[in-house]
């Protein structure tokens, strides 16, 4: 994070239940996008570059979509796509032949 603090102010959390923070009993309904929505509201960001792996990656995505206007820019590293079903190839792969498992991914019966 240091390159990007010599630059951007850089806010920096984990997502409820992942890294360091914890799931609390009163969090048993939340929503990712609404924490970093009030997130960026607290110190008034107006735009953001945001910046996910994995499962932060995937929230960047379904943040960005639901409020683009809060939105400069999107870096993502290995994140999955809400709605997809991305472990049914996985699974062929394993399974079966890549040519089976390529199919599954395109959207073809084998």
């Amino acid at each position: 994070m240091g390159p990007f603090s010599e630059h951007f102010r850089v806010i920096r959390y984990d997502v409820r239940g992942i890294g360091r923070s914890t799931l609390t009993e009163r969090a048993a309904a939340y929503s990712n996008r609404q924490d970093l929505r009030d997130l960026l509201a607290w110190p008034h960001v107006e735009r953001a570059h945001l910046v996910g792996a994995s499962v932060g990656g995937s929230l960047a995505i379904d943040f960005a979509l639901d409020c683009p206007r809060l939105v400069s820019s999107l870096v993502r590293v290995a994140p999955r796509v809400s709605g997809h079903a991305s472990v049914s190839w996985i699974a062929a792969a394993k399974n079966k032949t890549w040519r089976s498992a390529e199919a599954t991914w395109m959207g073809q019966s084998s």
